[in-house]
């Protein structure tokens, strides 16, 4: 019986030292959890922050993309309008040439073809000039 007091003994004295140790550990992990959390803590918010900087940028930087496109957009249609006008006068000055140059036709055949002749070169002529002052007025709008 002694030998099973003994054991008991050891046991006992052996299971209140273990509470001992694990109190004492548990006193020492104490700092470092709370460390730990904290550290945790701050690392969500500098995420958190990041995440909403990203967001602003990306917004900011489609507002930005939204105002070229619109630029965009608001230059072509001024080109367009320029181009319109551009083309309407080429036809008035084409229609003023043409009628200043026309020869009103005679009732004989050859004086006929003659004015055909010299309506066509007028037209021709008209054309020329016309389409040289387009691509000027294109040239000129590129620079």
């Amino acid at each position: 019986m002694a030998l099973l007091n003994s054991l008991k003994k050891l046991f006992g004295t052996s299971k209140d030292l273990g509470a001992a140790k694990v109190e004492e550990l548990k006193g020492k992990a104490a700092p470092v959890v709370e460390n730990a959390k904290e550290y945790s803590k701050d690392v969500v918010n500098k995420v958190e922050n990041a995440i909403d900087d990203v967001k602003e940028s990306a917004q900011a930087f489609s507002e930005k993309v939204k105002n070229l496109g619109e630029d965009i957009v608001e230059k072509a249609e001024e080109k367009l309008d320029k181009l319109e006008e551009t083309a309407e006068n080429f036809v008035e000055d084409l229609n003023t040439k043409l009628q200043a140059k026309m020869v009103k036709p005679e009732a004989d055949s050859n004086q006929t073809n003659s004015s055909i002749k010299s309506a066509d070169e007028a037209v021709s002529e008209v054309s020329e000039e016309t389409v040289d002052n387009v691509k000027e007025s294109v040239k000129e709008e590129k620079e």
